[in-house]
């Protein structure tokens, strides 16, 4: 693994685990916050306007679509923060509104959660423990 990936793979990871555990701590203070942000067009453009540039920055720095998983999970969370960034800035409220009953995050808290949570401790652990693999191709 490049050491570009070991240190995105690495601040990820520890972000994911970090807001994933908080997030749980305070489910009822988290779906008020993503409830009123949902509902505030002014809170989405400015999501969208932060999340735009760590996201461009992540597909244009790393782009690597093999090298095993590691690498490819970096790369498909960079192109998801500019989708999801995109998604703020474009989407008009009513529709965002919609796909927030839609996908019914209040429901699934822990499922949607805790996918954040593994990936979190995969990317972590994977960023501090390279396979064998990871490590010869980094050598070359």
């Amino acid at each position: 693994m490049s050491s570009r990936t070991v240190f995105l793979a690495r601040l990820s990871g520890l972000f994911l685990v970090l807001m994933s555990l908080s997030l749980m701590a305070n489910k009822a203070a988290t779906l008020e916050a993503v409830t009123a942000v949902v509902h505030q067009p002014s809170l989405l453009l400015m999501f969208g306007m932060i999340g735009l540039p760590a996201g461009l920055a992540m597909v244009i720095a790393h782009n690597i679509w093999s090298g095993g998983a590691t690498p490819v999970v970096v790369t498909i969370l960079g192109w998801l923060l500019l989708a999801k960034s995109l998604i703020c800035l474009i989407v008009p409220e009513g529709a965002m509104i919609r796909l927030y009953e839609l996908v019914r995050f209040p429901d699934f808290f822990y499922g949607f959660i805790g996918v954040y949570l593994l990936i979190g401790f995969y990317l972590a652990y994977s960023s501090l423990h390279p396979s064998p693999a990871a490590k010869s191709v980094a050598a070359h």
